[in-house]
């Protein structure tokens, strides 16, 4: 419980430590496997994330979010056969498992199916419409697929649910500049700015209004800056 606590909290490493004194007790606890590769994934370190997902499944066979864990993790490392694969089991054993028809349709649009992609974010929101995560995702696909407009309406879809979603604003910026509403576009990123003012992203992605706007110094000067912050 408490090492479950600590992650929400953000203390990944001190939730590691409750999570390995609980095994050291009880080696077949699914749930502290499970916690300690949240822990571990919140970290980026997912190949150890996943050895601990692995173990949590091996311990419940029948528990959809194991599975789903699995999945979310071989996303991240970019293995997105083992991702699908992983996926449809987890939606095998909850068909109302709304977070695993997002990672199918991450692990569909890495393997280039983005028609069938779509189609699982759709699923997702229509199970759940109220997490942020498919709105987000399925707008990137949108905007991926040059259809900035309908990516726009996501990613408001996305702020409306979670409105410090930073990354849902960058990206609502991105579709904006690709329409040519550059003014709209840097407003995105000063917001995001405002809220974390060492967001490389954002200040790349201003650089990049204030560039098409022929605002040149400016551009170059934010670019800077984002070279300082992450170079």
């Amino acid at each position: 419980g408490k090492a479950k606590c600590l992650e929400a909290l953000g203390e990944y490493e001190k939730s590691l430590e409750y999570c390995d004194k609980a095994l050291e007790q009880n080696n077949n606890m699914a749930d502290a496997y499970n916690t300690k590769g949240d822990a571990l994934s919140s970290l980026s370190r997912f190949e150890e994330a996943l050895e601990n997902y692995k173990k949590a499944f091996e311990l419940e066979p029948d528990e959809s979010l194991c599975a789903n864990n699995i999945a979310y993790t071989f996303n991240c490392l970019e293995k997105y056969e083992d991702a699908l694969k992983y996926s449809e089991k987890a939606i095998k054993l909850n068909k109302n498992n709304d977070s695993a028809y997002i990672n199918k349709g991450y692990a569909l649009e890495g393997l280039g199916k983005t028609s069938e992609a779509l189609d699982c974010y759709n699923k997702s929101a229509e199970i759940n419409p109220s997490n942020p995560i498919c709105f987000y995702n399925k707008g990137n696909l949108l905007e991926s697929l040059g259809k900035s407009e309908e990516a726009i309406d996501c990613f408001d879809k996305a702020l409306e649910l979670d409105p410090n979603d930073l990354n849902a604003l960058n990206s609502k910026g991105d579709s904006l500049n690709s329409l040519g509403e550059f003014e709209k576009a840097i407003d995105c990123f000063e917001q995001v700015l405002g809220k974390d003012p060492k967001n490389a992203y954002a200040h790349v992605s201003k650089a990049i209004s204030l560039y098409c706007q022929g605002k040149y110094s400016e551009a170059i000067e934010l670019c800077d800056k984002a070279l300082e912050i992450d170079p």
